[in-house]
């Protein structure tokens, strides 16, 4: 979940995945309960999902170039799958990779998707959808998906491809994601383009980044609405969904006079081929807009959403190409820490669910080794500390976990280091 601070602090090969229904036998057996999550769609507070249908264009913007098929809507049956046809995936995480095809493809249009089925376009609209076919099988509500997972790209590796150990639950590597990228308080702004850049040249693995929608339905990264004073003095109190995207992009970053609130499509120009990014869509009703842009922009190889359960059970399944992007399940804020809502996790058995994040208060104990790992499913965790130690982060990983972020990103990338060094890992 999300909290930000007012001042600043080769390829691997995946193996075809074991059944989950064994593995939800063992987690009933050691006592997990099972059932639904009571969390709520959330709404400017944190992510949340969102409904409605629109396809992914084969275009991009913003200067980089993607691929992605368009994907048929289903409206509570099943969502036919549609995407690039993959190699076989992933270290008990994924299942092997269907091809698809697509009956229309489209451009992008100020940022967002048209198609060739008789819409279009108009200041970043999103027409009608394609209609597309999958060998991979319908999927149910919250299900599971067999379409064809992305394909890791030329000179793919840890730092800028899902494909390479982020959805392989059997690789070992300690990996560092910048909340907000690596940002200060007097001249590179959270989400600002600056700390994007820092965290990269500082060695992160990824970035968290917050996306809204504009009012011409352009996504851009922006973490409140209003927007807050210690976020833009020019732009304070107003609201995103109210703004342009033209306007929204005039807005300074506080304190900077440089920098400004930025573009979705133009900060994934400027990750592809760089850094993993991990997308906390902020607005329900966006999550259809910020998933075709995704998709469109054929980024769905290193950008992954945030989501709740109550997502994957209601909005998402209802949006076209919902099951052709990457997903973190979000537990953090759930009691006990969410380590209950594990077993609500897995039953989804879909294979694009790579990862779950937890709260700093939960305790792990065997459950990544015993529960999740042998699952293909992966251990976040993301500390809303000023400034988190390295001692405080390497003991995250040597709790288990794989992934974790703070505000605190050169502590982050040292704690990475020291870890990876110490299991032998190269480079660190």
């Amino acid at each position: 979940m999300d909290h930000v601070p007012t001042q600043a602090p080769g390829p691997v090969v995946r193996l075809p995945p074991s059944p989950r229904h064994r593995l939800l036998a063992s987690v009933a057996a050691i006592g997990l309960a099972v059932g639904c999550s009571a969390q709520g769609a959330a709404t400017d507070g944190g992510q949340a999902g969102s409904t409605g249908s629109a396809s992914a264009a084969t275009s991009s913007s913003g200067g980089a170039s993607g691929t992605s098929a368009a994907s048929a809507s289903s409206t509570g049956g099943g969502t036919p799958t549609a995407g690039s046809t993959g190699a076989s995936t992933a270290g008990g995480a994924h299942g092997s990779a269907a091809s698809s095809s697509s009956t229309g493809s489209g451009a992008t249009t100020g940022g967002s998707v048209a198609s060739t089925s008789g819409g279009a376009t108009s200041g970043g609209a999103v027409a009608t959808s394609s209609t597309a076919t999958g060998t991979g099988g319908g999927s149910s509500a919250g299900g599971s998906s067999g379409g064809g997972f992305p394909p890791v790209p030329d000179g793919g590796t840890y730092r800028n491809s899902l494909g390479v150990c982020w959805t392989d639950a059997t690789c070992p590597r300690a990996m560092a994601i910048g909340h907000g990228g690596m940002w200060d308080a007097v001249n590179n702004p959270y989400l600002s383009n600056g700390a994007m850049a820092l965290a990269y040249d500082g060695g992160m693995d990824g970035v968290k980044i917050d996306v809204r929608v504009s009012s011409d339905n352009v996504p851009v990264l922006a973490h409140s609405s209003p927007i807050q004073l210690y976020e833009s003095l020019d732009c304070y109190n107003d609201y995103i969904e109210n703004m342009t995207a033209a306007q929204i992009v005039q807005c300074h970053r506080f304190p900077s006079s440089t920098e400004t609130f930025q573009r979705l499509d133009d900060v994934l120009a400027y990750l592809q081929g760089k850094m993993v990014v991990q997308l906390t869509v902020k607005r329900s009703q966006d999550y259809a807009t910020v998933i075709q842009d995704v998709n469109a922009f054929g980024a769905n190889d290193f950008a992954f959403f945030e989501v709740l359960i109550s997502d994957l059970q209601n909005e998402l399944p209802t949006i076209a190409g919902w099951n052709q992007v990457y997903y973190m399940v979000d537990l953090s804020e759930v009691p006990d820490g969410g380590v209950g809502d594990v077993p609500t996790v897995l039953a989804f058995d879909n294979p694009w669910i790579f990862m779950v994040e937890f709260g700093p208060a939960t305790t792990l104990g065997t459950l990544v080794t015993s529960t999740l790992h042998p699952a293909g499913v992966r251990a976040f965790i993301y500390d809303s500390g000023t400034i988190v130690t390295v001692q405080t982060q390497e003991g995250y990983f040597d709790e288990g976990y794989d992934v974790v972020s703070t505000n605190s990103g050169a502590n982050g990338v040292q704690a990475r280091i020291a870890v990876n060094t110490a299991r032998g890992i190269s480079p660190p």
